[in-house]
């Protein structure tokens, strides 16, 4: 596989202090419009829960989600960069059938996925009108005062990761079962910005290399 370069450029960003988002470039994969060799990376992050403003650390490891297939019959790949630390360990590339309608994104047999493999439905849905509003407490989105779970779509004010910030995004999360972390996947209709995991509070997750000083 590819490794990025200019990686360490990337890590670099995201050790400074005030970061935003912007805009995907054109190769990023499109949820709405996915096509082969569009490529994203996302770093890695972990956090105690109740430190996670003031302590989040970036673990060094890269994922590249790729698009490879022709037409209509797309798969996903999901791989660490050689330099990665978790490389050693984890270093195969999965795989999944991956395809969009404009409206929604499919994406069956997720489970070995690292970015979706927590959300319980085939169908991930990118237009659908958010039916709560979340606010961010510590390392949690919740909703009246209560935890997001579930497979209703919600839309978060503001969402923070070390230093960066997301605004007037989509949520999803996962359906609550014996073991199950709380998680939740952050988009809009062009891309994924993190997937987010809290399990026995501590927090793990992937966001984005689309961000700037």
């Amino acid at each position: 596989m590819r490794v990025l370069t200019g990686f360490s450029c990337l890590v670099l960003l995201l050790s400074g202090c005030a970061r935003e988002f912007v805009p995907p470039t054109v190769n990023d994969v499109s949820l709405a419009a996915p096509a082969a060799g569009q490529r994203s990376w996302f770093l890695r992050y972990e956090t105690p829960c109740d430190q996670y403003k003031a302590d989040i650390v970036f673990t060094g490891d890269t994922l590249v989600l790729e698009i490879v297939g022709e037409g209509d019959q797309l798969k996903a790949l999901e791989y660490l960069t050689p330099g990665s630390p978790q490389y050693t360990t984890f270093p195969d590339t999965v795989q999944y059938p991956f395809s969009s309608t404009g409206d929604a994104v499919m994406i069956p047999y997720r489970s070995s996925s690292r970015l979706f493999f927590f959300y319980d439905n085939d169908t991930l849905p990118l237009t659908r009108i958010p039916t709560v509003t979340l606010k961010q407490q510590d390392c949690m989105l919740t909703t009246g005062g209560q935890n997001f779970t579930g497979l209703e779509t919600g839309l978060c004010e503001t969402f923070e990761v070390g230093g960066s910030r997301l605004t007037d995004k989509r949520v999803v999360s996962c359906v609550p079962l014996l073991l199950t972390p709380d998680a939740y996947l952050i988009f809009d209709d062009k891309r994924l910005y993190i997937s987010h995991i809290v399990q026995s509070e501590t927090v793990s997750g992937w966001i984005s290399t689309g961000i700037t000083r």
